[in-house]
């Protein structure tokens, strides 16, 4: 059976309903929309791959149209941190993102807003991430954008002294993090073999 998402369902009745007792701001708007979304991702909601793109197409902003506010890049963390795939794939799919899975990562920060409990261990595969961390080219390096459109990331390994001064810039491919990831499967199953 396939499941069905009620995402565009709840999204509109939420905002149709929304302030009918207390003052609408636009700023009020974003922060309700920003945990709209997390409660639905936390909640484990289903997520259809075309959901963002319909909202899109629903809601397009002009300064009279009505207010859409859709998820962020803290979204798609929390998503990952949750495993809510769903909601990764149709995040991706609005973004044109191929996702970089791979191993080695330290995800690091955990949202406010996260609900999983009893792991027993920190999560160290799955996703690339904002702000997450993982080793290149021999640095310690953090991701701090998507370039969607190239299929690429950019990470920066900072000074230990100052981590506020960026020590090296890397701009990585969507192909070079699967050919690394590659490289490091390989040396792991030599290394079990020795």
């Amino acid at each position: 059976m396939d499941k069905k998402s009620s995402v565009i369902k709840l999204y509109k009745l939420f905002f149709q309903t929304a302030w009918a007792v207390g003052s609408r701001t636009p700023e009020k708007d974003d922060q309700i929309a920003a945990k709209f979304w997390s409660l639905l991702i936390v909640s484990g909601h289903y997520f259809a791959e075309k959901d963002f793109l319909k909202l899109d197409a629903q809601y397009k902003t002009a300064y009279w149209g009505p207010s859409y506010y859709p998820p962020d890049e803290g979204h798609y963390h929390l998503a990952v941190h949750e495993n809510n795939i769903s909601f990764c794939q149709t995040y991706e799919k609005k973004h044109h993102r191929k996702p970089f899975i791979g191993k080695g990562i330290d995800y690091g920060y955990t949202s406010p807003e996260a609900v999983t409990v009893h792991q027993t261990q920190s999560r160290t595969q799955g996703r690339l991430v904002m702000r997450c961390t993982f080793m290149w080219k021999g640095e310690r390096v953090t991701v701090t954008n998507f370039k969607d459109e190239n299929q690429s990331l950019i990470a920066c390994g900072y000074h230990d002294s100052a981590r506020t001064q960026v020590k090296k810039r890397f701009v990585i491919t969507h192909e070079e993090w699967e050919k690394q990831q590659s490289l490091a499967k390989d040396i792991a199953v030599n290394d079990a073999q020795l």
